[in-house]
């Protein structure tokens, strides 16, 4: 785990009275993002952090959300079943603890550039295929015309030839 990692998860685990797992309401306060949207968001599984259900209860793994907030993906699909015990040096705890002393971090920003990171992909794959899609065509067009340059020195024709219908 890295120190960084190390220093998040002092932090949210403070927030979360000790324990390795938040509940919404407890997540909202550190992301911006309120409970009843997150329930949306699961429900449409456009919600980037992986829950856990325990009967009507929905709770959020710490290292799962320190993952999202570090990297925009998660590395683990569920809570960890058991405590972990992360080994801290002291510098690594006296600057968890100022952290914590700091107050809140505004982390629903992270989440919305996670969001328009992601959506900025989709908008390049859509975007590589236009440009494919335009390089063929260029290419046929230049086929097109290059056949109608060798036909024209032939003295052939070139209205004998059959146009492709345009599109």
């Amino acid at each position: 785990m890295t120190e960084e990692k190390q220093y998040l998860v002092a932090y949210l685990k403070g927030k979360a009275g000790n324990r390795e797992l938040m509940t919404p309401a407890q997540l909202a306060e550190e992301i911006g993002i309120s409970p009843k949207q997150q329930s949306e968001l699961r429900k449409t599984d456009k919600f980037p952090i992986p829950h856990e259900n325990f009967g009507r209860r929905v709770y959020y793994s710490i290292h799962a959300i320190a993952d999202f907030l570090l990297r925009g993906k998660t590395e683990q699909k569920t809570a960890p079943k058991k405590q972990e015990k992360v080994e801290t040096k002291p510098l690594a705890r006296q600057k968890a603890a100022q952290q914590i002393r700091k107050g809140p971090i505004d982390l629903s920003q992270m989440i919305l550039l996670g969001f328009m990171i992601d959506r900025l992909k989709a908008q390049r794959e859509q975007m590589d295929m236009m440009i494919g899609s335009f390089e063929q065509l260029m290419k046929a067009k230049s086929l097109r015309d290059e056949l109608e340059q060798t036909l024209a020195t032939k003295g052939m024709d070139t209205n004998k030839v059959v146009k492709p219908a345009k599109v």
